[in-house]
């Protein structure tokens, strides 16, 4: 029951942050961490928190964790999820080449698992993002 309580904490953090509530996502990412020190997801939700206080390098250093972890996984759909908060964070640090490397790998997942919502969200983004580079 603990493990299905912190599943839906990472989940209710990732809407936190969706919605600009940083604050109050950090302690649901921090219980699933104590119950699961080795799952993907509460490093995302604890990155983004890292992000938006200034902290690039630490979000960076988790997303790669979470992104670690997660490709070992047969989960597609998750793996493009990990590589697209990559790249958000990346373009937060102004890294926007890295940010286009990672919604490359995001794109590269979901085509494969042929999620054709999240393919027609990401290329607009990366061609905009990649025109932008090469300007």
């Amino acid at each position: 029951m603990v493990a299905v309580q912190a599943g839906l904490g990472t989940i209710l953090g990732r809407c936190l942050c969706q919605l600009g509530r940083f604050d109050e996502a950090a302690p649901h990412a921090a219980f699933a961490r104590h119950v699961d020190p080795d799952e993907w997801s509460w490093r995302v939700v604890q990155a983004r928190v890292h992000a938006y206080r200034g902290e690039h390098a630490e979000a960076e250093r988790l997303a790669r964790e979470g992104i670690a972890i997660c490709e070992q996984t047969d989960q597609l759909t998750w793996q493009g999820d990990v590589w697209w908060q990559l790249a958000e964070l990346l373009l937060a640090a102004g890294k926007i080449e890295d940010a286009v490397d990672a919604f490359e790998e995001a794109l590269t997942r979901y085509e494969r698992k042929k999620n054709l919502a999240m393919v027609a969200q990401v290329q607009p983004r990366l061609s905009a993002l990649r025109a932008e580079a090469s300007a």
